[in-house]
C-alpha cells in the first residue's frame, strides 16, 4: 500500500501466506456461486467441479495456482492510486 508517498507493508509475509492459503481453502471447499449457465458449462468442460443445481463452482488449489502463475502481473510498486466519480 502507498500512502502519503510512502510504501507500507500492512501484512507480514506469514499473514500474506495465511490469507493465500485460506483463500485457496475457501475456493476448494466452498467455491463460488456462478449464476451464468453458459459460464458454468465452460467451467465444467474445463474440469472444474460444478453443481448446476446450486449454481456453485469449486476450484481445486492447483487450478487456482496455475491461473495465478499465468495471469498478467501488476507492478504494484509503480501503481498510482486513482480516484474517480
Amino acid at each position: 500500500m502507498d500512502a502519503a508517498g510512502h510504501a507500507y507493508n500492512l501484512m507480514s509475509p506469514a499473514e500474506v501466506e495465511l490469507v493465500h492459503s485460506s483463500t485457496l481453502r475457501i475456493l476448494r471447499e466452498v467455491g463460488m456461486e456462478v449464476q451464468n449457465q453458459r459460464l458454468r458449462k465452460v467451467m465444467a468442460d474445463l474440469g472444474l467441479q460444478v453443481d448446476f443445481q446450486s449454481q456453485r463452482v469449486r476450484f481445486p488449489s492447483p487450478w487456482v495456482e496455475r491461473f495465478i502463475s499465468e495471469a498478467e502481473k501488476q507492478d504494484w510498486e509503480k501503481a498510482r492510486p486513482r480516484v474517480g466519480g
